[in-house]
């Protein structure tokens, strides 16, 4: 069984790494790199968008919360559709229209240079800081797996990365990230069909143990400021969060940017906001069932 994960393994890096040859030999200029020569289709963007805020860490974390909370972190999620609908209004249009291949170039055009470096430093410091946990989580997964010491899987996934990013530019990263979504939901699946056919009663039985756990319990209307994830708190609170992070971080609107039009853009962000909703909750579904699971055995 070891060697047929292990085949598995080298099989899709080995792919990952011949997708980002493919799409570097299409790359003639800095467009073609940074901004796929706008020629992306809309789904491809947005299921990339969808992924970008998707990792290893979500497939651990988010059952993990669905595990200790049941489905209240939901109420962080409901104001996604919300910020949509405000980016397709506002920031895609403005951005698009700019022609510019980060957002941090517009900062340069509306003040100077040394705001630009600043923002982009600061853009640089804490997205180098969250790919290191990023990194980690599949990284200690694959050693678990594989054998191998961790650090050495760590360099292995860093150094492939690297490899088809600078190879295809953003055009790589993102059909490497639609094929990487499409494995994080199969995988989800058959994880969520796997643990109910495993516990005793199936579903309905898990179901059950959960709602006397109080894990089902999803919208809480308090207006306690106390109250951490009360529909308010995420509607509000989470709008402000969401709308900055998919409206001015650079992984989000470098992806928007590649569109071939603004209505693509616009398509893009809507499938992404409305497939984020049941892909939280198939995650935290799986944390509930997991807490049947151990309930029972």
């Amino acid at each position: 069984m070891k060697y047929i994960l292990l085949l598995i393994l080298i099989v899709y890096f080995a792919g990952i790494a011949l997708i980002g040859k493919l799409f570097g030999s299409k790359q003639k200029s800095t467009k073609d790199f940074f901004l796929g020569g706008r020629s992306i289709p809309w789904w491809a963007i947005g299921l990339s968008v969808l992924a970008t805020q998707t990792s290893a860490i979500t497939f651990i974390g988010a059952p993990g919360w669905g595990y200790q909370g049941g489905l209240e972190r939901i109420n962080m999620f409901l104001n996604v559709p919300l910020v949509m609908a405000f980016l397709i209004v506002t920031t895609v249009p403005f951005f698009y229209r700019t022609e510019v291949y980060t957002a941090y170039e517009y900062l340069e055009r509306r003040f100077d240079v040394k705001t630009r470096t600043l923002a982009a430093i600061l853009f640089l410091l804490s997205r180098g800081l969250a790919v290191g946990v990023i990194l980690y989580a599949p990284a200690l997964a694959l050693s678990v797996v594989t054998g191998w010491n961790v650090n050495l899987t760590i360099i292995l996934m860093a150094i492939i990365a690297i490899i088809y990013t600078v190879l295809g530019g953003i055009t790589a990263v993102i059909w490497t990230e639609v094929i990487q979504i499409c494995i994080l939901w199969i995988g989800a699946v058959l994880a969520f069909w796997k643990i109910s056919a495993t516990i005793p009663g199936g579903l309905g039985h898990a179901m059950e143990i959960a709602s006397n756990a109080g894990l089902l319990k999803s919208l809480n209307l308090s207006f306690d400021p106390s109250v951490q994830y009360s529909l308010w708190a995420g509607v509000i609170g989470g709008f402000f969060l969401h709308a900055a992070y998919f409206g001015t971080d650079q992984t989000q609107v470098q992806r928007v940017l590649t569109s071939k039009s603004i209505n693509e853009s616009k398509m893009a962000l809507i499938i992404s906001g409305f497939l984020m909703f049941p892909q939280i909750l198939l995650f935290l579904f799986l944390g509930i069932l997991l807490f049947a699971f151990y309930s029972v055995t």
